[in-house]
């Protein structure tokens, strides 16, 4: 019953502004106010030629997500944020994210995602070309005990190879991460001739996220940080 009447205080209030000349302004500044009841842990990275803002809204705001009440942070290039909580009002899970490069604010990009209560998420910035790209996708945090777990985002498709035979390991699609691969040599993966190098960062038992261009050294980050 009282998230009922918060709802329909919410709509209320929303009916009440709809008139004012800066109702989105003041209407956001109310659902500020709500007390939320959903919550996913989010990792932010960056794997553009730029640094670049961050922004994240639920459907519930009326204001375009790219306003600095809505910024979450600056990351610069090859650069992840630790974990940071979005939480939100159920059932407004619809959830916006974008970016734009912090020099000019010319580059912008933008997604969107269905947030569910409890889940782990990357919001990654990517490059194809001359334009930045923004995706959000789950973040695989399970570990295979003894063996490096790996996935792949690239932003082309590209064969991912294994290094002591040449097998193929997996194709990948652009701007999809790839299954899972698991691999017991930090160096058994290799990418356009381009070793994808686990032994600096990598444990065993440990899932990890590479980035490829099939042109520069792959890009690792830590899944389950």
């Amino acid at each position: 019953m009282k998230r009922v009447m918060t709802k329909l205080w919410i709509v209320g209030c929303v009916a009440l502004l709809n008139g004012c000349g800066d109702g989105d302004k003041l209407t956001d500044k109310i659902v500020e106010q709500v007390k939320t009841d959903r919550s996913a842990d989010i990792v932010y990275a960056n794997v553009t030629d730029t640094d670049v803002s961050f922004f994240i809204k639920n459907e519930r705001f009326r204001r375009d997500v790219f306003n600095n009440d809505f910024k979450v942070r600056d990351l610069q290039v090859d650069q992840h944020s630790n974990v940071t909580r979005y939480k939100w009002l159920h059932p407004y899970s619809n959830t916006e994210v974008s970016i734009e490069d912090v020099n000019t604010k010319v580059k912008k990009s933008r997604d969107e995602f269905f947030a569910d209560d409890g889940f782990q998420y990357w919001v990654l910035a990517w490059q194809s070309g001359n334009r930045i790209n923004v995706s959000a996708f789950d973040r695989s945090t399970i570990s295979s005990p003894g063996e490096y777990r790996v996935r792949i985002f690239a932003n082309q498709r590209l064969n991912v190879m294994y290094t002591g035979n040449n097998q193929l390991a997996v194709r990948t699609e652009v701007g999809e991460p790839t299954s899972p691969i698991n691999i017991q040599g930090c160096d058994d993966l290799m990418i356009n001739n381009l070793v994808v190098n686990l032994c600096q960062i990598g444990t065993p038992g440990h899932s990890y996220l590479v980035y490829a261009d099939g042109e520069n050294a792959p890009v690792v980050f830590a899944e389950d940080i």
